[in-house]
């Protein structure tokens, strides 16, 4: 998820931070708790897939708060 664009929609910052993705799994949670909507519980288990894989520090316990463009 990219959180600054410029007019033609092309990222103007190409660090990938934690707070919008996780942001995005909330909504994307709350949205298939009040729906129903498998949609959104597909979103929801996209992104908990890529924090997983990429967010999680698992040698510190905690998450990486900032990733390159190649995360």
């Amino acid at each position: 998820i990219v959180y600054t664009v410029d007019w033609e929609g092309k990222p103007v910052v190409r660090e990938r931070v934690r707070w919008p993705i996780v942001e995005a799994m909330g909504t994307a949670y709350a949205l298939y708790t009040v729906t129903g909507d498998r949609q959104y519980e597909t979103w929801y288990q996209t992104w908990w897939d890529y924090c997983i894989k990429y967010l999680m520090d698992y040698e510190n316990g905690s998450w990486w708060q900032e990733l390159d463009a190649d995360n």
